[in-house]
């Protein structure tokens, strides 16, 4: 998965933010691609029809 150096960049500084330290661009795009790895997980089955019956639910 191709992660834009902008977005790693981005994360660098959110995470700098949160923790206090920083982390290498090669962690950071570890970090990410595992982040999207499972929002794809999660989010891939969510279509149009499921989301308004979890609406319906909450």
């Amino acid at each position: 998965m191709k992660i834009p150096s902008e977005s790693i960049e981005q994360y660098k500084e959110v995470f700098k933010k949160e923790y206090g330290f920083e982390i290498s661009n090669e962690q950071a795009y570890h970090e990410l691609h595992a982040l999207l790895t499972l929002m794809d997980a999660v989010y891939r089955h969510i279509n149009k029809e499921n989301y308004s019956k979890l609406n319906e639910v909450a």
